[in-house]
């Protein structure tokens, strides 16, 4: 989870999912950070204003940095809701179903293939073997991706860094 609060690092020699070298990543722009209903940077209260009852609320602490970040999680049907009781902001958004999408389209379930050609070239970095990310353009925003044996996408969460205003 410490993954969304530390800035986001890319090596400027890092290969594509695809395979092609790219000198400079690709970051998408804010808008494509959201997951269903909700989206990275918005107010919390904004956000749950618009949700029906959280199945669960849980709220936890994280030690980074030497800093500690007051968490709140909330669990829906199709995904969590994480924010950050220091700025009041959606920290993370961590699918739960296939039924909830990015505004590109991305999904639980769907194939790497088709997540490729969902996103700019460039845009989906490698981080390991069954594992990609994708940057924002936002303060530390990225996706986090991971692939099954099949390579459908069984993981997908949505993070950004909004400090205390």
């Amino acid at each position: 989870m410490i993954r969304y609060l530390l800035p986001l690092l890319i090596a400027a020699s890092a290969t594509a999912v695809n395979g092609q070298v790219s000198s400079r990543p690709v970051c998408l722009g804010d808008s494509a950070f959201a997951l269903g209903p909700v989206r990275i940077g918005e107010e919390g209260s904004t956000a749950l204003v618009h949700l029906d009852s959280a199945l669960e609320i849980r709220r936890d602490t994280l030690e980074g940095a030497d800093l500690l970040f007051p968490l709140t999680h909330y669990r829906y049907h199709d995904f969590e809701l994480t924010i950050s009781r220091a700025s009041g902001k959606v920290a993370a958004i961590r699918a739960l179903g296939p039924d909830v999408h990015t505004p590109l389209g991305l999904h639980l379930g769907m194939s790497r293939a088709s997540l490729e050609s969902s996103v700019p070239p460039g845009a989906l970095r490698a981080t390991g073997p069954s594992t990609a990310e994708i940057c924002g353009r936002g303060l530390a925003t990225s996706m986090t991706l991971a692939f099954d044996s099949t390579g459908r996408v069984v993981e997908l969460i949505l993070y950004g860094y909004y400090p205390k205003q």
